[in-house]
């Protein structure tokens, strides 16, 4: 398996979030997370931070791929109860999100996992070479959220071989 961390080129017009730390938002929740090192953070309801992810490199437009699996780091700051629901989409088309996750006062690592594109079933190069990742807070009562890394893991078949690969595209 092999993996391959893109950068995301910045935030989308779904900018809603603040830069807790760090030098910018897609820095700030770049993999692997540092935790309290750099973040984005939030404390209103519903309120939204997408990304547009750079183009992928290392996937064929001859290759399967099999699934996308958003991964996230992410804690509350006090308060007695939080959720996060990471999302994707392709371009503007539909907005397809992951379950809703609760979050506890020290970091902790969430995954969803999409095995089609929310819009056309199977993934394709181009559906990847468009990708917008997001997190939204979904339920809070008091605190602050905080995301440390945002990503989307690609898991694909090399058409010339067969083999299951891995490329991570990465905001920051």
């Amino acid at each position: 398996m092999r993996i391959e961390t893109l950068q995301a080129e910045a935030p989308t017009a779904i900018d809603q979030w603040a830069l807790g730390a760090g030098g910018s938002k897609a820095i700030a929740v770049a993999p692997p997370g540092d935790d309290d090192t750099s973040y984005i953070s939030e404390v209103t309801l519903s309120e939204i931070q997408e990304f547009e992810c750079t183009d992928v490199v290392g996937i064929l437009s001859a290759d399967t791929i099999s699934q996308v699996n958003l991964k996230y780091r992410a804690k509350r700051v006090g308060g007695s109860m939080m959720t996060l629901r990471a999302g994707l989409r392709v371009g503007g088309g539909t907005l397809e999100e992951g379950a809703s996750q609760s979050m506890i006062t020290s970091y902790g690592d969430f995954n969803d996992v999409f095995a089609n594109n929310p819009d056309a079933g199977p993934w394709s190069l181009a559906d990847l070479n468009a990708l917008r990742i997001r997190i939204r807070l979904n339920t809070a009562i008091g605190g602050e959220a905080r995301v440390t890394s945002l990503s989307a893991e690609i898991t694909y078949v090399r058409a010339s071989d067969k083999s299951q690969h891995s490329v991570t595209i990465g905001v920051g």
